[in-house]
């Protein structure tokens, strides 16, 4: 009997610590969701592009409403996730807070593989395959598009220039691709006049016979072309002043 009632003392006294020990976990966690906000920890990948700022990404913090976290943090950090996630120059974005009340967050940009040029402006065709506005503070050298205009039609490009992206010899020669209502002309960094590309199908085919015109060029040390035709299959069709 005496061995039972200690049991049942050591279970009580285990017990109340399990429950004072919840207790001092939840007040703890009250205290630290009251501290949330406004300001943040804020982490920007990859690091060395700036398509968007810390200070952006903060304003975007301190206009998002608090007056719901203390009855709900999780959804708190939800909605303000889902805020930055609109923004169209962040792809997407991990939002936490830890004890101390502060939040965290990791924001990863877009990545650009087109500037094009379209009926309300320069935009960026990102690698995600949609139009992005042109950031104010990244200077980036990329493929221009022009003589589109509309963004759908532009987004048809995607897989051309998603092709060209991925490859830095093209990426690093294709200046800009023109479309003149008909067809398609290829400019390059690498050639001193344009390449008829015709339509965008068979890309790869046509990418591949002007990567071997200008390296043909680039040995011989001489550019004696003024038309480059790369429509035409198994075959470069150049023409020249005579």
């Amino acid at each position: 009997m005496k061995q039972r009632l200690q049991h049942i003392m050591i279970f009580t006294a285990a017990a109340m610590l399990v429950s004072l020990m919840g207790w001092s976990a939840h007040t703890a966690w009250k205290k630290a969701v009251k501290k949330v906000g406004p300001e943040a920890e804020i982490g920007i990948l990859p690091k060395d592009k700036h398509y968007i700022l810390k200070r952006d990404i903060m304003n975007i913090v301190r206009q998002t409403s608090t007056a719901e976290k203390d009855k709900d943090i999780h959804a708190y950090l939800k909605h303000l996730e889902n805020r930055l996630e609109n923004h169209p120059l962040i792809t997407r974005a991990d939002v936490w807070f830890t004890p101390d009340g502060k939040i965290h967050i990791r924001a990863y940009q877009i990545e650009p593989i087109a500037l094009a040029e379209t009926s309300g402006g320069w935009k960026y065709l990102t690698r995600e395959g949609e139009m992005a506005p042109v950031s104010p503070y990244q200077k980036t050298v990329l493929p221009k598009i022009k003589g589109v205009g509309e963004a759908e039609e532009i987004k048809k490009l995607y897989p051309l220039m998603e092709y060209i992206y991925t490859r830095p010899s093209l990426r690093n020669a294709v200046k800009s691709l023109r479309y003149d209502g008909r067809k398609w002309w290829l400019y390059a960094y690498t050639l001193p006049v344009p390449a008829i590309l015709g339509d965008t199908t068979g890309f790869r085919e046509k990418l591949y016979k002007y990567r071997v015109i200008s390296s043909y060029l680039h040995a011989q040390k001489s550019y004696p072309y003024t038309g480059i035709d790369l429509r035409y299959k198994n075959q470069i069709v150049c023409s020249k002043n005579l």
